[in-house]
């Protein structure tokens, strides 16, 4: 693997970690609990950043989405444990969405890249 494909996984992993750190929390330390009216938004948005970040690290659509769909089952699951926190399958399937969507804005992005590359030179 060259350099940089460790750099982009390495932002890909930290960014889950901070997702697991995040879900890790109890429910009464949580800030702003009218924030959380919005959850299924926040969980869009933090799976979107992770389809980005993997699909600019992987560089493969379906494999990518896959991953954080996987990722966002297991933590669903690993909320289940949390204090105050549960499990949710429309929580699951907002973060395959915000995965899938940032994954594919990822694509369009690397595409558009190779394009103008292709066009320059």
């Amino acid at each position: 693997m060259r350099i940089q494909s460790w750099h982009r996984w390495t932002c890909a992993v930290t960014y889950a970690a901070l997702i697991f750190v995040a879900s890790s929390l109890p429910a009464a330390s949580l800030p702003h609990p009218g924030l959380w009216r919005f959850d299924k938004l926040l969980h869009f948005g933090a799976f979107f950043g992770l389809g980005v970040l993997v699909m600019w690290a992987w560089r493969r659509y379906f494999a990518s989405v896959a991953m954080g769909t996987l990722y966002g089952v297991l933590d669903e699951l690993h909320q289940r444990l949390t204090p105050g926190r549960d499990a949710s399958a429309f929580d699951a399937l907002w973060d395959l969405a915000g995965c899938a969507v940032g994954a594919c804005a990822c694509w369009l992005w690397l595409r558009s890249r190779r394009a103008r590359r292709s066009n320059a030179g």
